[in-house]
Order: structure tokens, then sequence, then C-alpha cells
């Protein structure tokens, strides 16, 4: 008989990603929040059933934290600080204090289970969050903690591990490897280089991170030329990212510096939004949670949720061509 899965193990395993973790993280299990008899399942956004977010602990001691951090919410409701000071020009305002949190009761399940529980129960984009709390400035894995996307959650509940770093990614383009080292990593001018790995060439990718930690991803070696994105939909994009960007560089802004790096981009924002409009979803004419492919994918719940939406993508579209025509 196996031993169980440990917090430890877990929180390692999200640490330091490798090939053939998938199956602590099937095995093991998690600590989920019950309030009133039920998973606490949060919804979030402005648009009622469109994003949802569930809570994991991989101990009691990583609740605590968040308890503690309700708490800090709670002194703040009573007795407001400043959010400013001369010393400290960007102090962290604690989280809005929640009832649920001081009620919760934590139910064990394993994750085989809880995965599939998590998509069936939640919203349209369903996302959870392990360790709330608990992660360092500028090591996001640190103490187990990770955010799941949607689509996250689904490859995780088929039983396939969804971390880029655990596997060789299959890119269609150049292009489109520098779109993922930009979307995922923060990397703008990754360097790559050609190596065997287990007798099979690939490409790998180097870069420094947003927190200038060093960052490293292999994919399956592509031909130079970039291929069209009209043949099948992105096996490694997220949807949300290239949307997100999408949408920063289509908003109004009458700044002339935004609008001469706005026409140097647009050879570039055309196939992505190309690229986007392959993962639109049919019946929805949303962006398809499968292709929630990041720990940020979430990132838009409150601000601009219909980035995500096909008329968003067809105006952005529409705006850039009619700027392109207008450079000719």
């Amino acid at each position: 008989m196996m031993s169980p899965v440990t917090a430890e193990q877990i929180e390692h395993a999200i640490e330091f990603p490798s090939d053939g973790q998938m199956d602590l993280f099937l095995d093991f299990e998690w600590l989920v929040p019950f309030w009133n008899g039920k998973p606490w399942i949060q919804p979030e956004g402005r648009e009622e059933g469109l994003f949802s977010l569930q809570y994991l602990f991989t101990s009691e001691d990583r609740f605590e934290s968040l308890k503690n951090e309700n708490e800090k919410g709670k002194e703040f409701q009573k007795c407001p600080y400043p959010q400013t000071t001369p010393d400290a020009w960007n102090v962290i305002v604690p989280m809005a204090p929640q009832r649920a949190i001081d009620e919760c009761k934590l139910v064990p399940i394993k994750g085989c289970e809880l995965f599939q529980n998590i998509l069936d129960a939640g919203c349209y984009y369903s996302a959870a969050q392990v360790n709330p709390g608990c992660a360092s400035f500028g090591q996001r894995h640190k103490n187990g903690s990770i955010h799941f996307s949607s689509g996250y959650l689904r490859l995780l509940a088929e039983g396939n591990d969804p971390r880029p770093a655990t596997r060789v990614l299959r890119a269609r383009s150049i292009l489109e490897i520098r779109w993922f080292m930009r979307f995922t990593f923060g990397v703008f001018e990754p360097t790559h280089r050609l190596e065997y790995v287990d007798d099979e060439l690939v490409a790998t990718y180097e870069g420094l991170d947003s927190d200038s930690k060093p960052v490293r991803q292999s994919f399956f070696p592509v031909e130079q030329a970039e291929s069209s994105f009209e043949s099948h939909p992105s096996e490694i994009l997220c949807g949300s990212l290239l949307a997100g960007c999408i949408a920063h560089w289509s908003a109004d802004n009458r700044n002339s510096l935004h609008q001469q790096y706005l026409r140097q981009e647009i050879p570039n924002l055309l196939p992505m939004i190309e690229c986007a409009n392959g993962m639109i979803d049919p019946e929805s004419l949303r962006i398809a949670p499968r292709f929630m492919r990041s720990e940020h994918a979430n990132t838009l719940r409150y601000h601009i949720p219909d980035v995500l939406n096909a008329s968003a993508l067809l105006n952005a579209q529409a705006k850039f061509r009619s700027l392109l025509d207008g450079c000719e």
C-alpha cells in the first residue's frame, strides 16, 4: 500500500515543477473550505456567472495564514490607516474581511475527484487558488502557492500536468514561441539554443521573467517560416493573455507615443487576433475555458471581461486594419 502524499511533497512539486509529478496532484488530499455544508466557491468579477474561484489548502497551517489576513482586514475596516506614508508609498491594503473564512470547515478531497468537481460546480471560467496569501514576494510558488485557471483545471481533471515546465511544448512557429515567452513569463527577448534531451532535439529558450528570475522552456523545433494560425487553435498560448494584449493596444488612447508604438505593433497584432479568434467558442462567443492556460488567465475578471468576447476581437481587428491602411 502506497503512503499518502504529504503537504511537504505537494508543496515541493509546486515550487519545483518537473515531469512525473502528476500522480501527486491526483492522489493528494486537498483541504477544501466548506461553508454551510458545501464547497465555498466565490463568484468573481462584475458579470454574474462568468468567473468563480475556489480556495484550496495543503495544510491547516496554510489556512491559518488566510485567517490571519482576514483578521487584518477586520482591523483595517474598523480603523483604516493611510494607504501612503512618507517612508513607504506602496502600502498594501488588507483583503476585505469575509465572514465565511471564520466559519469554514476544511474537508479533505483527493485531486482525482476534486478538479472535476470544481469545474462542474463553478462558473463559465472556474479557477482555484492554492494556499492564498502564502506566496513570498518575487517567489509566487513559494509555500505551495499556485493558481489553477480553467484550462489548468481541465487538464488536471484529465490526468495531465498543465504546467509548461514539466514538458516539451509543440509550437507552430517562432512567432508563437516568442508570444508564449512574452505572455507567460514576461520575457521579451529570449535567447535560445538547440540541444538533445533524452536523445531528442529540442529548442530551449531562456531569459529573465518579470521578477528578474531566470526561466527556461523547451520546444520541439519548428520551421523558421511563420505558419498561418487558421488551421487549428494554438496548443500552448493562453487566450486570456492574448486578448488582454489586444485590448491594451485597441483601447482609445490619443497619446502620440502610444499611437506610434501601436502602428509598429500592428503587423504582430493582426496574427495575434487571428490566433485568438481560433479560440472562440461558437456557442458562447467567448474564448473557450480550455484556452485559459496560464496562472494569470483570470486577471481580467474585474476590469475588462468584455475583451474575451468575439465582438471585441472583431472591433480591434477592424481598428488595426484601418490604421494600417492609413499608413500605406
